[in-house]
């Protein structure tokens, strides 16, 4: 089960990545659906686990299936006539990730933290809460040009492992440029978390766990198969689809929302870049 459970995991941590490859618009506008189709569903339970031809396995299939929904490790969500899906609980996504040696809850708040430290210096600074995200090169203390490049690279990869947990939880968002810098924005269910990060942390036993290099290559297989996927995937919308890259982009308004850029369609053709540059010119500036 824990084998099963690590894949999941790694699956849904390539899922979230930020995107900063554009290069294959069916890829990017693919994960967009399975971005959205994970907040309320989760991800399809893998066929060789709950699928059968014969009566016998459809009814191994269900007490496969009861037995999941009732550890409490992972949400199953059935459909009629269509795929069950699953997606890890709170407490179980914590657990797992202290076995793979990922970054745990209180260093995602600090993430978070320094986030939000930059966005309210930025505020005061221009004298407006328009400034609402934060480019990663600036919460890592380094710029895209200095040498040595790996280190700068170095740090906005750590910086992304500790931020990972916050963008499944639609606690931060994310926005990448046509040439791969990405900045961060607080959610409002991040900002929820941040005004009393203790009244949200995991129960006591998630810390107990230690990790296990069993456990994260099974985590890694996970998280290959789900890059492979998105490599073959076909977007589920038919024609003209307008995409928010990761857990979404956004534009400056008075209110400080995070609203979706149409930039990016899927129709068999990609926008040309001055038209991204343009549109991004306004989210990055």
């Amino acid at each position: 089960m824990d084998e099963m459970l690590l894949r999941l995991l790694g699956q849904i941590d390539r899922l979230f990545l930020p995107t900063r490859d554009w290069t294959d618009n069916r890829s990017v506008v693919a994960t967009w659906d399975l971005q959205q189709q994970y907040r309320t569903l989760g991800l399809p339970i893998p066929s060789d686990a709950t699928e059968g031809s014969d009566q016998a396995d459809r009814k191994r299939r269900e007490r496969w299936l009861t037995e999941v929904a009732a550890s409490r490790h992972v949400v199953v969500v059935r459909r009629r006539k269509r795929r069950t899906h699953w997606r890890l609980s709170d407490t179980t996504d914590w657990r797992l990730r202290r076995q793979t040696g990922g970054y745990g809850y209180w260093q995602t708040v600090a993430a978070m933290m320094a986030i939000a430290g930059h966005v309210k210096l930025g505020a005061m600074l221009v004298g407006t809460m328009a400034v609402d995200c934060v480019a990663e090169y600036q919460l890592a203390g380094c710029q895209p040009k200095d040498k040595p490049y790996p280190e700068a690279s170095r740090r906005c990869r750590l910086l992304e492992d500790m931020i990972l947990p916050a963008l499944v939880r639609n606690w931060v968002g994310s926005a990448s440029d046509v040439h791969g810098t990405t900045a961060y924005a607080i959610r409002p269910a991040g900002y929820q978390v941040l005004h009393d990060p203790v009244k949200h942390e995991p129960p006591a036993e998630v810390f107990t766990a230690e990790y296990s290099e069993a456990a994260e290559a099974s985590y890694w297989v996970g998280y290959d198969d789900m890059h492979a996927e998105l490599q073959r995937a076909t977007p589920t919308h038919a024609g003209s689809v307008a995409v928010a890259i990761s857990a979404g982009e956004w534009d400056w308004y008075d209110d400080r929302r995070l609203r979706p850029l149409t930039v990016f369609c899927h129709t068999g053709k990609q926008r040309s870049i001055r038209a991204i540059e343009r549109a991004y010119r306004r989210v990055m500036r």
